[in-house]
């Protein structure tokens, strides 16, 4: 800060990257790079480039999504409704314990994942009071699950869905004690 007063802005940037990409110190001084974190909403672009996307990285911002199983036994959840949403409020029709199917590895990856190594993590909340719901992988997906692959009645669970392949993904399903 006492070299930016001394020597202005624009003069002690030029000065800070000449010691840096010439020396590690001037005159016994050490020179050490500055870190900085941005919180970029759109992608980074340099020179009409785009050098960075937001395309598939991990955000804690989120909405509420909800579905209802209705009367049929197994029930396919959308791309969309993991993707978007943080939390997902899942609702039984009946008594009879459904399964929710997650999405295909095509849909899935296509609408959140598209990279390798892209994860996204959503609270499942099953709102009914008195039946349990349980989770099942989608074509070209494995789950994976801490104890059980149910979610029992007024429970909630972890859902990280990570692409692990070009074309697949892990769900892993982590249980919350109630």
């Amino acid at each position: 800060m006492a070299l930016y007063g001394l020597l202005g802005g624009g003069v002690a940037m030029l000065f800070y990257l000449l010691i840096s990409t010439i020396s590690p110190s001037v005159g016994g001084l050490a020179v050490k790079p500055i870190s900085v974190i941005y919180d970029f909403q759109d992608g980074l672009y340099v020179n009409g480039a785009e050098v960075f996307s937001t395309t598939g990285v991990q955000t804690e911002k989120g909405a509420v999504g909800s579905d209802t199983a209705g009367l049929v036994p197994t029930h396919t959840l959308t791309a969309d409704q993991l993707c978007d949403n943080s939390m997902l409020k899942i609702t039984v029709g009946n008594t009879t314990t459904p399964t929710w199917t997650l999405p295909t590895s095509a849909l899935l990856l296509a609408d959140c994942l598209p990279n390798v190594g892209d994860y996204k993590d959503i609270t499942i909340f099953n709102s009914s009071a008195a039946t349990s719901s349980i989770i099942a992988a989608g074509s070209g997906g494995t789950l994976y699950f801490s104890s059980s692959s149910t979610i029992g009645a007024s429970d909630t669970a972890i859902l990280r869905l990570h692409r692990d392949t070009a074309a697949a993904y892990k769900a892993i399903l982590t249980n919350q004690p109630s």
